[in-house]
């Protein structure tokens, strides 16, 4: 087999060249990690709906403003009507001139959560046309998760989302997300919720935006099987998340269709299938 290592990074301003050296040594091939995380934590479903906030001033209690290093300032507000319920959080961002502008919020500390590797985390957001005549490459939606050393994983939204005035749901799996460190992802902690401008030069002008963020979940898809338990077969429903209502739907010439609702007590439930029927099933639920 072979190894290769590289280093990748840019000057500062970018585009200068510049040099570096790195030092390796010790490598190995390990069938366990080198750093062992605790077990993973429950997965947390929701992540925020924005409806617990009783105004702005809750909101602001459990969100902190945080900015690129330039004078960019971001105003947090919750906003009415929303796509879900009737509150959003409304990020209002003067984006300061010159390069890679961003303004975002960080949640408080929570109790520790998963994501797990099949997992898909969602969310409803509404961008701003006024960064159209600038966007490029480095204009961005992030949602990032990190746990409790502080590292994190981060999924990026490209400019189309960022300047639609429309509110679009976004979806990103377990390996849509991206880090630059090891992150223990079964016990996160905290969330951040970044808007980027552009990447731009030097010269480019300070600009503002408003962006609504809505409905933030990590949702688990089921996974359905046939299995045999003695001489009859079940219909065996894996993944599931417990406290969720999911709707069973089953049908033998798919033309009509036998609808059933129940509450997952468990990660997994069996239903039976009658002796002699051929059938087809769909498991779902609405997050």
């Amino acid at each position: 087999m072979q190894f290769k290592f590289f280093i990748y990074g840019q000057g500062s301003p970018a585009g200068v060249a510049f040099s570096a050296t790195i030092y390796i040594d010790d490598v190995m091939l390990r069938n366990t990690p080198l750093i062992e995380f605790p077990p993973p934590s429950p997965m947390r479903a929701l992540i925020d709906d924005f409806e617990g906030y009783a105004d702005t001033a809750a909101l602001l209690g459990f969100y902190t403003t945080i900015n690129s290093p330039a004078a960019t300032v971001t105003t947090p507000s919750l906003e009415t009507p929303a796509p879900q319920g009737s509150k959003a959080l409304d990020l209002a961002i003067d984006f300061a001139s010159g390069q890679y502008p961003w303004g975002a919020v960080r949640s408080a500390a929570v109790s520790p959560f998963s994501l797990p590797t099949n997992a898909v985390v969602q969310c409803r957001f509404k961008g701003d046309p006024t960064l159209a005549p600038v966007a490029d490459d480095g204009t961005s939606f992030w949602l990032s998760f990190y746990d409790q050393a502080g590292s994190g994983v981060n999924f990026t939204a490209p400019a189309a989302t960022v300047t639609s005035s429309n509110w679009t749901t976004l979806k990103a799996r377990y390996s849509d997300f991206w880090s630059g460190t090891i992150v223990d992802t079964g016990n996160l902690v905290q969330w951040r919720i970044l808007v980027q401008g552009w990447t731009g030069t030097s010269s480019s002008p300070a600009l503002s935006g408003t962006f609504y963020v809505d409905d933030i979940r990590i949702t688990v898809p089921p996974v359905l099987a046939v299995v045999r338990q003695g001489s009859a077969l079940q219909l065996l429903m894996n993944d599931l998340m417990p406290g969720t209502t999911y709707t069973l739907r089953q049908t033998t010439n798919f033309s009509q269709w036998t609808t059933t609702t129940f509450q997952a007590t468990a990660t997994s439930r069996t239903w039976p299938i009658p002796a002699g029927q051929k059938g087809f099933y769909q498991l779902y639920y609405t997050p």
